[in-house]
Parts: C-alpha cells; structure tokens; sequence
C-alpha cells in the first residue's frame, strides 16, 4: 500500500489560501494563467465564470463524497465519473502538495497504480482545455515526486465532466525542465500574439448558448404563467408579453407531392443558385 508524505500545508477554504509555518504560498492557478494564458476568460461575463465555478464546487463535493463512502448519486455527471474511474483504486482526494517554498496546490485526485500514482484533475467546464490541464497535471506530478520521495508518478488524466459527454483524457506532463522554467525562472514562456478570429468566435458561442439558455427558461416560466392565468398580454416595467392562442397551420408536404406527381413537380422547379454555407461547431 502507497503512503503519501503530507505537506504539512494548512489550506483555508474560505480565502483559498495556503500556509506553511505561517507563510503564505502561492496557489499554482496564478502563476499559469499569468505566464502562460494571461487573457484566459477575459472576454467572458463574470456571470457565466460565476455559475460555472459554483457547478464545478457542487461537482467535486459530489464526487469527493462518492469516494470517500462509495454512496450512489442521483447526479449524471456523478454517475459518469464512477463508470470513467471504476478501473481505478482511489487514494485521495484533494491531496495538497508543495515545494516548501513558495507554491501549494490541492490534487483532484490520486490513484494507486501497482508502487506508482495516477493524477486526475476533475474539469466540469463547457468544453475541455486541455493544454491548460496538461500544465495543471505536469505541476503536480513535479510537486508529489519531490514531497513524497521515491514515489512516481505513471500517468495524468483530465476527468472532464459534462452530463452525456464525460471523457477520461490521458495527458503527457511536460518536462522536468519546462515546469522549472515556469515555477522559478522569469524566461517568457508564450510569445506575444494577438487573439485569433476563432478563439474570438469561441467565446461568442460560448456566451450567446449561456444566455440562450436563460432566455428560454425564462420565457418558458413566462409562458406557463400566462397561460395558467389565462392570460393573453401582460405588461411589465421594461417588456410586454403577447401570448397568441393555439392554432392551427398547413404546411406543403414537397416531399410526398414530388414523389407522387413527378413529372408536375419537374416542371415546376426552378435551379437557384446557393451562396456557400459555414457551419460552426465547438468541438
């Protein structure tokens, strides 16, 4: 059975803070997104980084109770993590790692592998970023191996969470050398390099499904609300609401006219130039 060394750390979940031996040490999210991803969800409304960080906080306290007592959850995203890890032998959640000197950080998760570790860090945002993860997962893997001597670490997985869409991804660290340069060193690790078109048109999509979405759950309330009080219009400070009466519509079946009176169909078609088409789609 592995044992892990402890910090010594002391973490304080209200202020997220680490302290060791009265000393307050830097988390690991700075230090990557000030040199490596410094306009990392700059252009995203604080409303969508808000709801986001309150789905993951509820997502890792969900799982977390899954490992420690193995109780069953009513959750997807739950559900799906313990089908992607049921392979694994859970160590520990949240193990906090340091160097002692000046970074501290809490790892998602470790596994046992034969005398070696498994890392996963547990993602729930909109789509996986897996070069952010990657540095995430090569800082750690650095940090265990120092603090607990003699241990090694076999692979790092990013658990990305979304109900329907959960992957285990497996991802190489980086270099002993590379992760040096970024802890301790004041090397640029990214050259300049003005945002591109399509990370622009990603957080557009991004932000326009976010408010899509809480357009339709409120005109969706709305609507059940008018009609429940058989309402038609209704007028608020800022927005008034019309509510037309169910009806009915028809609509031209093209499909089952051309098939059934071929010849009368040919004859009334006309070819009509197509302007190119551009399909979007986040992957």
């Amino acid at each position: 059975m592995i044992t892990l060394t402890p910090s010594g750390v002391s973490f304080d979940r209200e202020t997220h803070t680490y302290t060791l031996d009265g000393k307050e040490l830097s988390g690991i999210t700075s230090v990557i997104k000030s040199r490596l991803f410094p306009d990392k969800y700059s252009d995203v409304p604080p409303q969508i980084l808000e709801r986001a960080a309150e789905r993951g906080t509820m997502i890792h306290e969900l799982v977390e109770i899954y490992d420690s007592i193995g109780s069953d959850s009513d959750n997807q995203e739950v559900k799906e993590y313990g089908e992607l890890t049921k392979g694994f032998k859970f160590l520990a959640s949240e193990f906090i790692v340091t160097d002692g000197m000046n970074y501290a950080s809490g790892i998602d998760k470790v596994f046992e592998d034969g005398d070696k570790v498994i890392l996963a860090d547990i993602k729930t945002t909109y789509t996986l970023d897996r070069e952010y993860t990657r540095w995430q997962l090569s800082i750690y893997k650095y940090l265990i191996e120092r603090q607990c001597l003699g241990l090694e670490v076999s692979k790092c997985y990013a658990i990305w969470l979304k109900a329907g869409k959960s992957q285990l991804v497996e991802l190489e660290p980086y270099s002993t050398e590379l992760v040096e340069k970024l802890l301790y060193s004041e090397e640029p690790m990214i050259e300049e390099k003005p945002i591109s078109d399509e990370e622009q048109l990603r957080d557009v999509i991004i932000q326009y499904q976010f408010w899509k979405e809480k357009y339709d759950n409120l005109t969706k309330v709305i609507k059940e609300s008018m009609i429940e009080n058989h309402d038609t219009t209704r007028a608020g400070k800022f927005i008034r609401f019309n509510l037309s009466a169910p009806s009915m519509t028809k609509k031209f079946n093209e499909k089952k006219f051309s098939q059934e009176n071929p010849n009368i169909y040919a004859e009334y078609c006309e070819e009509k130039e197509v302007a190119p088409r551009l399909t979007v789609k986040l992957i």
